[in-house]
């Protein structure tokens, strides 16, 4: 048996994703009480610290350059394996062999131009269970089984660093249904913040147009107490705008020097 400590739920759940081929996994999790994080900035690295540096996007080593900032987070996207491996890649596809239809050790027979391997989550969670500071892990989630995603992060103890981003409805309803909605944020546009308040999320996570689109939805949101979120912006004036806004903003350069707010 697992000792909680103080102000901490625990939930003994099921989780299945069989309609997607995705394996069935009990799920054990400890819920924080309390966030670490860096609430002095509002940048978030999009799929790393890779583009100053030179390093590809979604690497280990764009995201192990972004803990040494001082950011909110570093977003990378996550995906499985047919052989149930979870692994950080924005496509459906690496070096044209779909994901989900192969196992990890074909894949990871293939590298990247520093000739580093299709990243493994475990990869990234071990790096952020090392780190001994603030810079959060933001799972941008394409295609994973939710159970097995929990397990492995639990198994690093460092849920309590770690946001969620999905446009997978599916996914995103069995993280609020596990009591995670609160670190979970709709990616998209296609969802008003009233709506996703009503459905459990925390917040939203837009690209910009979005929000040009639907102008009040960022006033909106706050009030209903959902984070705001936006993607992907890179122009220093708007990135600025944003945060004055007290929009959190993920971008491809997150070494900007910005004013606090």
């Amino acid at each position: 048996m697992i000792r909680l400590a103080p102000l901490f739920m625990c939930f003994l759940l099921s989780c299945s994703l069989s309609n997607q081929g995705l394996e069935e996994e009990e799920l054990s999790i400890v819920i924080p009480s309390k966030e670490k994080c860096n609430e002095a900035s509002m940048i978030i690295a999009h799929q790393g610290a890779w583009k100053a540096a030179g390093y590809p996007p979604n690497s280990l080593s764009a995201f192990k350059a972004a803990l040494f900032l001082d950011i909110y987070g570093s977003e990378c996207d996550v995906r499985q394996t047919k052989d149930g491996c979870l692994v950080v890649c924005h496509d459906e596809t690496y070096n044209g062999m779909t994901i989900a239809d192969n196992d990890y050790a074909t894949l990871s027979g293939h590298f990247s131009f520093n000739r580093e391997p299709l990243p493994l989550l475990e990869d990234f969670l071990l790096a952020l269970s090392q780190d001994k500071g603030k810079v959060r892990l933001v799972l941008d989630l394409k295609m994973c089984g939710v159970a097995k995603l929990l397990n492995l992060i639990c198994s690093y103890g460092v849920l309590d660093r770690v946001d969620f981003v999905s446009g997978n409805g599916t996914i995103c309803t069995k993280l609020i249904k596990y009591g995670l909605g609160y670190k979970t944020l709709f990616l998209g546009g296609g969802m008003s913040p009233e709506n996703a308040k009503k459905i459990g999320y925390g917040g939203i996570d837009y690209k910009k147009d979005v929000f040009l689109s639907h102008p009040n939805w960022i006033n909106e949101a706050q009030a209903l107490g959902l984070k705001v979120w936006v993607w992907t912006v890179n122009d220093v004036a708007t990135i600025q705008k944003y945060i004055e806004q007290g929009v959190y903003v993920t971008t491809d350069k997150p070494e900007l020097e910005l004013k606090k707010q």
